[in-house]
């Protein structure tokens, strides 16, 4: 499965790992003046007016995953990770259920999904 969805966009396998991308937009440090506090630089979602083309292609690589995980899954299992909002939460999900597609005796699924945990003991 991960050589299939790398196969569709090379960068899957990083936010299956990492999550989903959100726009962000750095807003700066604002000094202190006068009874003012100073403020911190910090990060803020951007308005989806705000996103330029990278934001989308990248927001859409969620969506490509989320749909060629789901694609693949039978119906039952579908309905138990239809609800969940991002591809990383579908693929977690999948490998915490120790849920493994092989093929059947049609061959119309061969998809494994692997999955690394590591449990420190």
């Amino acid at each position: 499965m991960e050589l299939f969805l790398s196969g569709s966009d090379p960068q899957i396998p990083y936010f299956l790992e990492n999550g989903p991308h959100v726009p962000t937009q750095t807003v700066l440090a604002i000094p202190a003046a006068g009874n003012q506090p100073a403020l911190p630089e910090r990060e803020l979602v951007k308005p989806v007016t705000d996103w330029n083309d990278e934001d989308r292609r990248l927001v859409n690589i969620d969506t490509k995953a989320r749909s060629l995980i789901t694609m693949s899954l039978p119906d039952d299992v579908f309905h138990s990770v239809c609800h969940l909002r991002s591809a990383k939460e579908i693929w977690d999900t999948l490998c915490v259920l120790g849920f493994w597609l092989t093929s059947d005796q049609t061959g119309l699924t061969s998809v494994t999904l692997k999955c690394l945990i590591t449990l420190d003991v």
